[in-house]
């Protein structure tokens, strides 16, 4: 029993750091998701005037938790794929399914449907009991913000939500964070991988 108890402890070793291991790799790609999804939304310019020399990427990890606010256009619409503007300029082409043919056919009478001759008869005026309002419309006082994280994971290897980070102009060498940008995250462990890796590399 004894001789096999022995033989046990390095199996069971080897299979919890292999569990860490599928954690931190899960950890790594959670992050570095929510990073590209802020880069690609700055890009689209649905995250309003950030900073030009961060390249669309996230001043911190904390501002991945604590949200960005959305930028908003002159007149209140917000910005960014799935606007309201967007869905707007989307449904006002020249398609046929929009408003019985719209851009198509304007000059048709009936273009609006039997006893509609005009726009104003096509969409209901602010003083209609039937508008419904726009689920897209803002409100000024409560600004939104976009979360691109629930919380910052904790990296297994360390037991810490504590990561190392290198911005877009970092040498990826250096392991030295310039503290503009976070392009990209690591752990902070030195241990090494069951596949002779180092952590910090992943």
């Amino acid at each position: 029993m004894l001789i096999l108890s022995v033989m046990a402890l390095p199996v069971a070793r080897v299979k919890v750091q292999r569990e860490k291991e599928r954690r931190l790799r899960e950890a790594l790609r959670e992050v570095r998701e929510a990073i590209d999804r802020h880069k690609d939304m700055a890009d689209e310019g649905g995250l309003g005037g950030l900073d030009p020399d961060n390249y669309g990427y996230p001043e911190s990890l904390s501002a991945l938790v604590d949200g960005v606010e959305v930028g908003q256009q002159e007149g209140g619409l917000p910005t960014g794929r799935g606007s309201a503007a967007g869905l707007q300029a989307q449904s006002m082409t020249g398609s046929r399914n929009a408003l019985g043919g719209l851009g198509s056919n304007m000059g048709s009478r009936n273009q609006f449907g039997p006893g509609r001759r005009s726009m104003d008869d096509a969409f209901p005026g602010e003083d209609d009991p039937l508008r419904r309002p726009d689920p897209l419309a803002r409100d000024d006082d409560k600004p939104d913000a976009i979360r691109f994280l629930r919380s910052i994971p904790i990296d297994p290897m360390t037991g810490r939500r504590e990561w190392g980070m290198l911005s877009v102009s970092d040498d990826p060498r250096s392991r030295s964070w310039s503290g503009r940008n976070v392009f990209d995250v690591y752990s902070l462990s030195s241990a090494i991988a069951l596949d002779g890796s180092s952590y910090s590399d992943w």
